[in-house]
């Protein structure tokens, strides 16, 4: 696991992940609230790390709640200089017995689980290691059938912002931060690991609404795109089409990948 570390606002990685959740969360049915606390401006870490394990975890939230909401909360532990960020749901929860074992790898609670939601396995795993490799972790707190919460613990180091305004563009595929827009949950777990080990950060999604709001918001420096999960048919093509001329306007490079048929 690579680790970058550099100055990093957390409440705008938190305000692009309720930007790209919130309209997902509705079409499912979902409640979505913030709760962000009096947390640091900048802190010294690897933001896109962080990121990449927030979406995760929202991401996650998302796919097991059937009906109800999501939460997202951030507080700030100053005598233990310690940033938590939580995100709660009230999806079907995890079995005590279970609880140790949802981060390792490839493992869900049980082939029920496997069949309804589908999946690898590999997220949790993933954000517990990167947790790790930024000296926190990651607790769970969970009821079957009630719900569950993960939350990430930072240590902190309060930090200048850094006062590079520019908008440059990495120059080599290792400092990219990675947009995978995939609707496939298995094929996005396989496409990001295998890219994983050669950027910055991965960030995957199922829709290309969310992949602009992240172009627009500057969290994306490569977008990676399967185009059979954008455009399905013809009336998907001008949807297609404003992702690609979002990009483009935004100097992103896009690459489109297209399965043969049949």
């Amino acid at each position: 696991v690579t680790i970058e570390m550099g100055p990093t606002s957390v409440g705008s990685i938190l305000d692009d992940a309720g930007q790209l959740w919130r309209d997902r969360m509705a079409a499912k049915g979902l409640e979505y609230h913030e709760e962000i606390g009096a947390i640091p401006d900048c802190i010294e870490t690897d933001g896109g790390r962080v990121r990449q394990i927030v979406f995760n975890l929202l991401s996650n939230a998302v796919k097991f709640t059937r009906s109800g909401s999501v939460t997202l909360r951030a507080t700030c532990d100053e005598a233990k200089r310690e940033l938590a960020i939580a995100i709660t749901d009230t999806g079907i929860g995890i079995p005590a017995t279970e609880q140790k074992q949802v981060f390792e790898a490839f493992h869900q609670v049980d082939n029920a689980t496997t069949r309804e939601f589908s999946g690898t396995g590999l997220g949790l795993s993933i954000s517990q290691n990167l947790a790790v490799a930024l000296g926190g972790r990651i607790e769970l707190e969970s009821e079957e059938g009630t719900g569950s919460t993960f939350r990430l613990i930072l240590p902190f180091t309060e930090v200048e912002a850094s006062n590079d305004t520019t908008c440059e563009r990495p120059t080599s595929l290792s400092e990219c931060r990675l947009y995978l827009v995939e609707e496939s949950q298995m094929k996005q777990a396989i496409l990001s690991g295998l890219i994983e080990p050669h950027v910055k950060s991965v960030t995957a999604a199922g829709q290309a609404a969310q992949c602009m709001r992240a172009i627009e918001t500057g969290a994306v420096d490569h977008v990676v795109l399967d185009a059979g999960s954008v455009a399905k048919s013809a009336e998907d093509l001008p949807q297609l089409r404003n992702l690609l001329s979002l990009a483009q306007s935004a100097g992103i490079p896009v690459t489109v990948l297209i399965s043969p048929a049949g």
